[in-house]
């Protein structure tokens, strides 16, 4: 049977530095309050490779002493000494003294197993086979190729070595090393044109921030990316899975267009985009009278941006830690106690402060709708704060296409069984909010040119229908904390497009 012939090109990389040698640890002794007044000091390494001499530093001001290696359990393994070779089970293990007679516990540290990846199993003539092991410095390594025979031996520089064989012919091998085997496939080279494209996760890119990317198409694929702006910045090198993908990112400090040039395959590709400085940029915008603890605004500016709102009164104070979403905006909301507050917004070094009361007044009847209602306008409602207020059971309220304009336009909160019906809301800062509420029908609405249209806040069995919600400057419809939300034969348009929030936790 014929023997297939191996020619092996060894290509190093890279020797990749993973971790090298880990920091060491210290530990000094000069404390008086043990029964032992002897001073000493040990430098250890938090792990060790299995196989691995047993390396340390140990001194001690004392008449006598013996260190003993002790497992997870403390059960006695060996004395600890500099000639020990650690062929104990991974896991954690103890260094003790015996100083002048007291057992002195001295550090803990880890035995970890060798690892030695190959890929990719499967590949074309041609294409590199990648060997990668992790394994303590100075440790010799051979590589056994079978059924060729070929045998390469290496001494590890680093904790973690890489190299990259070239496979010439077709067949199945057996790699060998470290007493470990992979089998491999090497397939004849297709001449189909091989095929790569990049994709990015972010439509916009900002300096000093990750850009993540990935190449995505032909499976088993080397290829080389280039940044370039005028000149190469930097270069990438890498290979698609079996999937076909290969996941990266890479970070650039300035402003301005960049190239990106994909090689593969004899194939090169480029790609235009444009870095833009970061602008941190936050407000609280048309933040509301606060009525009976409920504290509620919202916050806009620069999007997927992490920022701090600090409540203060008094001794009190709240801190929270939140994020803008994509459009740049964040709604909140929390429950506080009466009082005069001040909030702070800060992002970077950018801040700005609002104050603001806390105050639940006892409503008179005339201020609200109640329970067993049944309301019909027979003209607009203009207000500076709340154009209707609902707070009961079997409520009906039939606008008759009249126009509403306030800052809310109608509040309902804490009521049941509400049909509201035919009303145009314009100008308004929440066009309808309803908070706490259940059952409610919500038909022929018109909200355009509102900040808000629809607001439900911890509600449920609540009908959208028949409804025009667009033109509004940040939500048409938002359901927040909503159990069994219905939207029917209803338009939304926003410049935040439609979002429905359904059962969002506060």
């Amino acid at each position: 049977m014929r023997v297939f012939l191996l020619v092996m090109l060894i290509v190093f990389f890279s020797l990749m530095f993973s971790k090298g040698l880990e920091e060491v640890q210290t530990y000094v002794n000069e404390s008086q309050e043990n029964s032992f007044s002897e001073k000493f000091v040990l430098e250890i390494k938090p792990y060790y490779f299995f196989g691995e001499k047993f390396s340390f530093n140990f001194s001690c001001n004392c008449t006598d002493f013996l260190l003993s290696l002790l497992d997870e359990s403390l059960n006695y393994k060996a004395n600890a000494t500099e000639n020990l070779t650690l062929e104990f089970p991974p896991g954690k293990y103890y260094l003790e003294a015996n100083i002048s007679g007291e057992r002195v516990y001295l550090a803990q540290f880890e035995i970890i197993a060798s690892e030695v990846k190959v890929y990719p199993r499967i590949l074309f003539v041609n294409d590199s086979l990648y060997i990668e092991v992790r394994d303590y410095i100075g440790k010799n390594f051979e590589i056994i190729i079978e059924p060729s025979g070929s045998i390469y031996n290496f001494i590890a520089l680093n904790e973690t070595s890489k190299f990259s064989l070239k496979m010439e012919q077709s067949g199945n091998y057996t790699i060998l090393i470290d007493n470990k085997s992979f089998e491999i496939e090497v397939l004849p080279y297709l001449n189909a044109k091989k095929e790569l494209k990049i994709i990015f996760d972010e439509e916009k890119f900002f300096a000093n921030k990750t850009i993540n990317y990935k190449v995505s198409g032909s499976p088993h694929t080397e290829f080389k990316l280039s940044i370039l702006r005028d000149v190469i910045f930097f270069q990438i090198f890498g290979a698609t899975d079996e999937n076909g993908v290969y996941a990266g990112n890479f970070t650039l400090n300035n402003e301005g267009n960049y190239t990106l040039m994909l090689e593969y395959d004899n194939t090169s590709k480029e790609y235009e985009f444009f870095v833009q400085n970061i602008e941190v940029k936050l407000e609280i915008i048309e933040m509301q009278k606060v009525y009976c603890e409920n504290v509620s605004f919202l916050i806009k500016g620069s999007d997927n941006t992490d920022f701090h709102l600090y409540f203060t009164s008094g001794n009190y104070t709240k801190v929270y830690s939140l994020k803008t979403n994509s459009s740049g905006f964040h709604y909140f909301e929390d429950k506080f106690e009466d009082g005069k507050y001040k909030v702070y917004l800060i992002v970077e070094d950018f801040n700005e402060s609002r104050e603001f009361d806390v105050m639940c007044v006892e409503m008179k009847e005339t201020d609200f709708i109640g329970d067993n209602s049944y309301v019909e306008l027979s003209e607009d409602i203009f207000s500076d704060d709340v154009g209707l207020k609902v707070y009961g059971k079997n409520v009906t309220i039939k606008c008759n296409g009249r126009k509403i304009v306030s800052k809310i336009g109608i509040n309902v909160k804490n009521s049941s069984d509400v049909f509201i019906d035919g009303c145009f809301f314009e100008k308004n800062y929440f066009a309808l909010l309803v908070e706490n509420s259940e059952n409610l029908r919500l038909s022929n609405i018109i909200a355009a040119n509102n900040s808000n249209g629809i607001i439900i806040k911890r509600s449920k069995n609540v009908e959208v229908v028949d409804s025009i919600l667009e033109e509004n400057d940040f939500y048409g419809l938002l359901f927040f904390n909503v159990e069994n939300p219905l939207v029917k034969n209803t338009k939304v348009k926003t410049q935040t497009n439609m979002e429905v929030l359904a059962k969002l936790k506060d």
